[in-house]
């Protein structure tokens, strides 16, 4: 159940992502498992479809951004993340590199905040490269501005070539 800290609220983007199972049910349980281990989701994204990034696979992904009001820290968020995507069935990475997966969470922004942490970097170090993540997250929050290249998310889809299509799924 989630505990929040004293902490001041804070706004968070969650970048989430499946293509193994039944996708839209995985989005789904991940939706409710952020709710209660996270905070509450203030808007979520429709569900976009992509091929996927930085490796091979028949599978398409299914991607959605949701904004998340909480109040735990984003070290505590990845925690809960990691948590959840192991409770879903994630398995342990077993090799270097992108794979399949049943879900997928990246803390996308945490608050406008910088952190470059071994264990966690935020922003996301390449969300500003991702179309699955720019146009959700544009769709949500479109005066969004990345805390280190100073550019809207319209300006960042603008300024990309991005070699794969996108397309928002009906479920």
């Amino acid at each position: 159940m989630f505990a929040p800290q004293m902490n001041s609220l804070k706004y968070i983007f969650l970048g989430i992502g499946t293509n193994m199972g039944h996708k839209p049910s995985n989005i789904s349980t991940a939706y409710q498992f952020i709710q209660t281990k996270i905070g509450t989701i203030r808007r979520q994204s429709k569900i976009y479809q992509t091929p996927p990034w930085g490796f091979e696979s028949d599978q398409d992904f299914f991607n959605t951004v949701v904004k998340v009001q909480t109040q735990l820290t984003a070290k505590e968020v990845l925690t809960e993340i990691k948590m959840i995507e192991k409770e879903m069935g994630r398995s342990q990475k077993l090799k270097i590199g992108y794979s399949s997966r049943i879900i997928d969470i990246d803390i996308i922004d945490y608050n406008g905040e910088l952190l470059n942490d071994p264990i966690l970097t935020i922003p996301h170090s390449h969300c500003h490269k991702r179309n699955f993540v720019l146009y959700p997250l544009k769709e949500i929050e479109p005066f969004w501005t990345h805390p280190t290249i100073l550019k809207t998310v319209n300006n960042l889809i603008e300024n990309q070539k991005f070699d794969s299509k996108i397309s928002i799924v009906n479920v």
